[in-house]
């Protein structure tokens, strides 16, 4: 991750022009002793831009403007706002000086209200509070601090810099070193702790959660195109993201861990990232790149009045660790590849069916489920499980491919050609026997899945008769006959669809 600070002496000036013929005057006499004479106060902002997305860095919309003796005391005040400021700004503000006197001048400027203090003590007090992150209808807040400033007779003009009490973020993506096929699209980026009171004329620190907005200056969705179109070389358009300061000092990122105290009361940037590769994909939760804010990774002051130009730079996969945290967990691991029990299955009647068994790399795949398509449903159909059914004669392919939409998928044709069917009883339709003989009696039917029935209200009328005890086969198709009393019994043997068929058994027994 690259990164450059600038500081900027910063693009708003308020020029103070002095206009005014000095007298000398002794050590230790006050102002108003003086022969003094009226100055002239103009003020030179350049030209003024209006943003739509970001907030407008050059808007002026009120100053306060304090001037304290060497004393500390107070000596002028300002405070000007709507068309005061205009009248200011164009035709200037009377202003007494005494050569050779020090003094101090302190100010602020689109804080919205008039600030003022009776003496120099009382500055260090003095905050500016955010409603929200984004409240900037005013224009940044700005600072004004000179001191010991003094005018010798003849000085006419006095530049006062007027400094943000914000930091600018510039954010860019390089995509250069990322793979050909790796997608990375930004749709949220933000300032975590952003400090939402500063103090005006002392570095900000903030030492307390409360002290913070939680989700700070954001862009989402569509604000943050500039990070997703890239030039030539693969690097973004930049976007800009802005915060007031917070001074967290020198420490290191390395070994760092999220639940760190010093990461609650440091500011850093997140960015939420829509992230697709041949392996995995951003499909319920984004991925999250968060970075600490600072001139290198082990100085994290976030100064007011500087720029911070930060290029983020994805290798390879893009997932590998730039900044501080690479959250994965949102990411969906693809299946690879499935492999099925079978490439080949045949089938010799309707209705027959077959289980095709799956696994599937890697194994610690997100989405494991399937998905199962026949491209012929009247030749075979296919259930959620991948139990294949044949519904008529004819070739098909049996299609499984993973849910999450990686693309991995595995294949098996299905050959149904059906032979006829048959139902054949053994030993026959007319059976004698003797007291004590023991006879099986079967079916052989095809298709073997057909409905059978036994004749079991037959055979239990037959035992109750006494003629004979019986017991089934455990294939159900056919039965043992114990023979006990002479006469005649029946055994009524039925097939199902699709065969449709029956049989009548007559059994003599024969008294020795």
């Amino acid at each position: 991750m690259g990164r450059e600070k600038y500081i900027r002496n910063l693009v708003l000036n308020a020029v103070i022009v002095l206009t005014t013929v000095f007298s000398s005057c002794e050590p230790g006499t006050y102002a108003d002793e003086q022969k003094t004479e009226d100055v002239r106060l103009t003020f030179a902002t350049g030209e003024l831009a209006t943003k739509s997305e970001d907030p407008d860095e050059n808007k002026v919309t009120d100053i306060s403007l304090m001037i304290f003796d060497d004393y500390g005391a107070l000596e002028y005040a300002w405070w000007f706002s709507g068309q005061s400021l205009a009248t200011a700004m164009s035709e200037g503000v009377s202003f007494k000086m005494i050569p050779g006197k020090k003094y101090n001048i302190f100010g602020c400027a689109n804080f919205g209200y008039r600030t003022l203090v009776k003496s120099m003590d009382e500055l260090d007090d003095i905050r500016y509070h955010l409603t929200r992150p984004d409240d900037y209808r005013s224009g940044i807040p700005m600072s004004i601090r000179m001191e010991d400033v003094s005018i010798e007779s003849g000085d006419r003009t006095l530049a006062i810099p007027m400094k943000r009490m914000m930091a600018k973020i510039s954010l860019k993506i390089d995509r250069s070193r990322l793979s050909g096929d790796v997608s990375m699209n930004v749709i949220g980026a933000r300032i975590i702790n952003c400090p939402k009171v500063i103090s005006v004329f002392k570095d900000n620190t903030v030492m307390d959660e409360s002290d913070f907005f939680t989700a700070g200056f954001s862009k989402l969705e569509f604000e943050t195109d500039p990070l997703n179109y890239s030039d030539a070389e693969g690097c973004s358009r930049e976007l800009a993201l802005y915060m007031l300061e917070n001074m967290q000092g020198n420490w290191s990122v390395e070994g760092i861990m999220p639940n760190d105290p010093r990461l609650k009361i440091s500011s850093y940037i997140e960015l939420e990232i829509e992230y697709l590769s041949p392996d995995k994909a951003s499909i319920d939760n984004p991925l999250m790149y968060r970075f600490l804010i600072g001139e290198d990774s082990s100085d994290h002051n976030v100064e007011r009045n500087c720029l911070y130009r930060i290029t983020v730079t994805p290798q390879n996969d893009g997932l590998s660790k730039d900044g501080w945290s690479v959250d994965k967990s949102g990411l969906c691991t693809f299946v690879k590849q499935i492999n099925l029990s079978d490439s080949e299955i045949r089938f010799e009647y309707e209705g027959q069916s077959h289980l095709l068994e799956t696994s599937i790399e890697p194994e610690d795949a997100s989405y494991t489920s399937l998905v199962w398509l026949s491209d012929n449903p009247r030749v075979a159909s296919v259930s959620d499980t991948g139990l294949v059914t044949a519904t008529g004669e004819g070739e098909c392919t049996i299609t499984c491919q993973s849910r999450d939409g990686g693309g991995a998928r595995a294949s098996c044709k299905v050959k149904s050609k059906f032979k006829d069917y048959y139902f054949i009883l053994h030993p026959g339709e007319y059976i004698v026997g003797d007291i004590g003989d023991k006879i099986h009696i079967w079916c052989e039917i095809f298709p073997p899945n057909t409905p059978f029935d036994l004749g079991y209200e037959e055979l239990e009328l037959d035992k109750s008769r006494g003629i004979y005890d019986y017991e089934p086969d455990k294939d159900g198709l056919g039965v043992t006959l114990t023979l006990l009393k002479s006469g005649r019994g029946m055994l009524y043997m039925s097939a199902g669809y699709p065969i449709n068929d029956s049989k009548l058994i007559v059994v003599e027994v024969n008294q020795r």
